[in-house]
């Protein structure tokens, strides 16, 4: 009897250790979420809408095997999470060492951020110890510089226009701005 006793004592700690441990992880997955929600919000902003600038063609026409399409989303999508997500030095960080591991496209789009929030060619490291706010500063400046218009920390979907019955455009009622945390 005192066995049993012990073992579900013993099982209680190791619950508990566990909750303890999910707890300690629950604010990462938020910050996760808020990162990766971001990112598909500014795709979505997007809608392949953009032309790929300069930097990205002479990448991609280096590299047939990419699609400039491709890169530039990526690299709007990017730049939108680190001007809106809560650890803008961690996003760089994560979406440079990606480029060596999701194949060409992610390859050039590590190339092309490196390239423009890293005017002064600084050593990676140099760069990646600057302050977070300064990192949202350059890629704001690095946004409007590649696609002529500005990107804001609030992100907002524009409504959806559907024409009606005589071919005019209408605003749907169907849409609801998009909150950053």
């Amino acid at each position: 009897m005192v066995v049993a006793r012990r073992g579900h004592h013993l099982h209680e700690q190791a619950i508990e250790r566990l909750l303890d441990d999910l707890c300690l992880f629950h604010p990462l997955v938020e910050v996760l979420a808020r990162r990766v929600e971001q990112h598909e919000v500014q795709h979505a902003i997007d809608d392949r809408d953009l032309e790929p600038p300069p930097e990205v063609l002479a990448r991609c026409n280096a590299t047939p095997t990419a699609s400039p399409e491709d890169v530039t989303a990526e690299v709007s999508a990017i730049l939108a999470e680190i001007v809106r997500g809560p650890l803008p030095r961690l996003t760089l960080a994560h979406a440079i060492s990606l480029g060596s591991e999701l194949g060409e496209a992610h390859h050039l789009t590590a190339e092309v951020l490196l390239e423009v929030m890293n005017p002064d060619r600084e050593d990676l490291r140099a760069l990646l110890r600057r302050p977070g706010p300064e990192l949202v500063s350059r890629a704001q400046r690095a946004y409007t510089r590649l696609f002529g218009r500005a990107l804001t920390r609030e992100s907002r979907l524009a409504p959806p226009v559907q024409k009606d019955a005589i071919g005019s455009n209408r605003e749907t009622s169907s849409w609801a701005p998009v909150k950053v945390r």
